[in-house]
């Protein structure tokens, strides 16, 4: 597939319309929304959020079958791939309800972000179910830039993730119900979601 290919089904097209989480999506926002936004006519796509549609989590193939969200050696029709990433269905979207608009702006995120800096960031609480066999996830899509903060707890004590790197961090979920506690200066970029450990799905064509 490729990225030309990737921006048309980004396409708002009702059902059919693919919505794009996780570091894939970042990798969009930050450098490939102007070639999306193209693609679609005038109409612009979006990624993140939880507006209906065939929502795909772009997870690095590495860090997939590491989590166990992939068998080690997936078969050749088990997960699609698209550019050193495996794109998996999530089963819960729990941060932002709406997806962000790829926008034309012919400024780069942090001179997007620059007049944000004096109003400060802005905290968002969320209490979710964090079902036994999943993994939460939270994915900055304004990269390093957004200033995130990211706390979780469970039964009133913090927890550190379990998998982290600049982008994500991912905690096991144990049944037990978790607060998610997030300030930064866009929390509509924030994705927040779960996956289910070996519950990856072929995604359509």
């Amino acid at each position: 597939m490729d990225l030309g290919r990737l921006a048309r089904r980004l396409c708002p097209r009702g059902p059919a319309t693919w919505r794009l989480h996780g570091e894939l999506a970042a990798l969009v926002q930050m450098g490939e929304a102007a070639p999306a936004a193209l693609s679609c006519d005038g109409a612009l796509p979006q990624i993140s959020g939880a507006d209906p549609g065939q929502h795909l989590v772009g997870v690095p193939i590495a860090s997939a079958r590491a989590l166990g969200l992939i068998a080690p050696k997936p078969g050749p029709d088990t997960v699609r791939r698209f550019a050193g990433f495996a794109l998996l269905t999530p089963t819960a979207i729990v941060h932002p309800p709406v997806g962000v608009a790829l926008r034309l702006d012919p400024r780069y995120l942090p001179e997007r972000l620059a007049p944000l800096h004096a109003r400060g960031v802005l905290g968002v609480e969320l209490a979710t179910d964090c079902p036994a066999g999943e993994w939460l996830a939270v994915v900055d899509l304004g990269y390093t830039i957004n200033a995130l903060q990211v706390q979780l707890e469970r039964a009133g004590q913090a927890q550190p993730p379990d998998y982290a790197n600049w982008l994500s961090r991912m905690w096991r979920c144990d049944g037990q119900p978790v607060l998610l506690r997030l300030s930064a200066l866009q929390p509509e970029w924030v994705d927040v979601f779960r996956l289910r450990e070996g519950g990856h799905a072929r995604a359509a064509d």
